[in-house]
C-alpha cells in the first residue's frame, strides 16, 4: 500500500481496511517514498505488517519483495 495515493491516501485506506472485520486479517505492507517517522508509527499503530521506503536500486526492491513473501508464506 502506498501512502501517496490520489483520492484516498494510504493511511486512510489502511484505517478503513483494519476497521472492517471482513478485511482485518489481510496482511498490509506499506511501500512508499515517505521517510516520516510519524507516518511509520501511524501505520504500525493501524496494523501494517511492515513499512518499507521505496528503494532506488533494483536489488533493494528484490530484497523487499523476498522479505514480504517470507512474511506471508
Amino acid at each position: 500500500l502506498d501512502l501517496n495515493m490520489p483520492v484516498l491516501d494510504g493511511l486512510a485506506a489502511l484505517g478503513k481496511l483494519k476497521s472492517d472485520s471482513k478485511y482485518q486479517s489481510i496482511p498490509v505492507f506499506i511501500l512508499t517514498t515517505s521517510t516520516s517517522k510519524e507516518q511509520m508509527a501511524a501505520c504500525k499503530k493501524l496494523g501494517c505488517i511492515e513499512y518499507y521506503v521505496k528503494p532506488v536500486k533494483l536489488e533493494d526492491l528484490k530484497q523487499i519483495i523476498e522479505d514480504i513473501l517470507d512474511k506471508v508464506a
